[in-house]
Parts: structure tokens; sequence; C-alpha cells
């Protein structure tokens, strides 16, 4: 070949090498760390923004958040749907790999959502950075790669809820059919009912408003948890019929809201005044005073 032909066809494949690079480069990369996940025991949530961090740890059968080594009672099917979620993110696109754009992106160690699975082997961590110019899709790199990519599979705003979107809000959640006995003790006064045979043996007729207060007493949910001291002030207690008993105290009122918690969780509850303030009233209406 004449030597003339050498220098341009050398240029020519230097051309196609770079264009052939940059389509290699810039294709879907259909890169899913997490898919093969199994046997996930531990999940950690890291916002580097605000400087917050929690996990979600599984013990037995049961998930549990913890945040500042202190453990919390979970909603299983909002941990076990977040798993399933992560497991979809998908990297498709790679979007430049200049690290000087990671802030720009909210995937740099300042201002990322770092998460991290721990299960039979070792996975990737991935930083979260801003939402995508659509709905579903988001930016994403890994922790110790420079690329930025396009992501999906899981709506940012997922993995930003936060540990109390994870918590169990319910405090006791049962039947008032299935209650056999419901004991209210506090501010002095004790009120304690049974039943017997599917009827409530009362003292005289039924107390008024008594449906409602055992409605409350053993079914209610936190609309959030608080932190610092609670104040015990009254305690309720509820049998179901299995015999099973299960405790609660309701705490110091704040603002248009009560504390409450169970003695064998750590939560402390937020809960609306609306339902407690008629187990009060209930209370000071019918309890008889304790000797």
């Amino acid at each position: 070949m004449s030597k003339r032909y050498i220098v341009p066809l050398i240029f020519v494949i230097l051309i196609v090498a770079a264009v052939f690079h940059n389509y290699l480069k810039r294709r879907p990369s259909g890169i899913e760390p997490f898919a093969k996940a199994r046997d996930i025991k531990r999940m950690k949530i890291s916002d580097f923004s605000k400087k917050k961090s929690f996990e979600l740890v599984k013990k037995g059968v049961n998930w549990f958040v913890v945040m500042s080594s202190t453990k919390f009672v979970t909603n299983g099917k909002k941990v076990k749907n977040l798993a399933n979620k992560l497991k979809k993110i998908k990297f498709e696109t790679v979007i430049s790999e200049n690290p000087a754009k990671h802030f720009d992106y909210s995937v740099s160690s300042s201002n990322a959502i770092s998460v991290e699975i721990f299960g039979r082997k070792k996975y990737p961590v991935v930083y979260i950075g801003k939402s995508g110019a659509d709905y579903y899709h988001f930016y994403a790199r890994f922790k110790d790669r420079p690329q930025i990519y396009l992501a999906s599979g899981i709506k940012r705003y997922e993995v930003t809820r936060g540990a109390n979107f994870y918590r169990d809000h319910r405090i006791i959640n049962l039947k008032k059919d299935d209650v056999t006995k419901v004991t209210i003790v506090g501010n002095g006064k004790k009120y304690s009912v049974e039943k017997s045979s599917n009827t409530w043996k009362f003292n005289g007729k039924p107390p008024e408003k008594f449906d409602e207060v055992l409605a409350a007493c053993s079914n209610i949910s936190a609309f959030d948890f608080a932190g610092g001291g609670f104040e015990k002030k009254v305690d309720v207690e509820v049998t179901d019929k299995s015999g099973r008993v299960f405790r609660w105290s309701i705490g110091q009122k704040e603002e248009n809201y009560y504390l409450a918690k169970r003695p064998d969780r750590n939560d402390i509850y937020k809960v609306s005044s609306y339902r407690i303030d008629k187990i009060l009233n209930f209370l000071k209406q019918n309890g008889k005073a304790k000797g």
C-alpha cells in the first residue's frame, strides 16, 4: 500500500475507534447492581447532605430500624417493598465520566444518598443523585467509580423518606369484638370491665361512649414519633379472646397531641388528641377512685 494512503487510513481508523468507544460508553449499560441480592440481612441508607443515616436490620423473620444504636420495630411490608425496589435499580446510560460534575448531579460524597446492601456477598455501594428530566429516572454512580449514569427502577423519593417511614406506627391493632377485658388506670382512678359469654359485665347500665373508648383502647396508631422523655400518666391494658395481654401508656400532652408508649418497645409515639381525650374523659367520668 502506498505510503500516501497509510496516514489517512490511520486517521480514519482512529476516528472510527473514537466513535465506537463513545457509542459503547453511552449505550444503555443495563447494569443492575442489586438484582442478584439474596438473603438480605441489612440495608443502610445515608443522606450525606443532611448527615443522617439509618439501617434496616433483619433479626430472624423481623426487620428493625436502627438509629444511633437504638432498635425500633418496623412495618415489615414497607421494608420488603424497599428491598424489592432496590433490586430493580438499573444503570442505563453514562452521562459523564468527569468527577468534577459529581456535585452538580448530587452524586458526590457530600450530597448523595448512599445505599448499601449486605447479604450473602458484598454488593457495590450506590450513590443516588437528583431526579432526571422525567419522574422515573435519576442520576447515580458507584462509590468507587467516576461515571455518572442515568438510572431507573426506583423513584428517588423512595430512598429519601427517612427512618420513621419504615417504623411501625401501630401501637395496638385489635378488633374491638376480640377484646374480652379492658382496664384503664391513672390520674387517681381505675376503670375495668370484662366480657363473659360474649356479654360485657357492666356494673349497671353500659357507660356512655363505651364502644368508642373500647375501639380507641384496642386499635390506635401514631402519626409520628418523638424523642426525649416520656412521663406516664395513664396505663391501658387490653386482653383478647386468646388470653394475650397488650399494654400501652398515655403520657404528657404536647401541643395538639399526646405521647404514648409500649413497655416492650423503644418507640415514643405521637397520637392525636382526639382519641386520647376520649379515653381520658371516659376514665374521669366512669373510673373509681383508687383506694
